[in-house]
């Protein structure tokens, strides 16, 4: 999760959309999966 989280502060959208993605998919009962769902589909809007 810090690593997406960085990658999206650098500049770097790609790499954060696959972080967070592995993070989404590998673990779906952690508490911080609706904030992920939205900050992936901020990534998807381009924001």
């Amino acid at each position: 999760m810090q690593i997406g989280a960085l990658s999206r502060a650098l500049g770097r959208p790609d790499l954060a959309r696959d972080y967070f993605n592995r993070f989404y998919t590998e673990f779906p009962r952690d508490y911080r999966h609706y904030m992920l769902g939205e900050l992936l589909r901020e990534l998807e809007a381009g924001r």
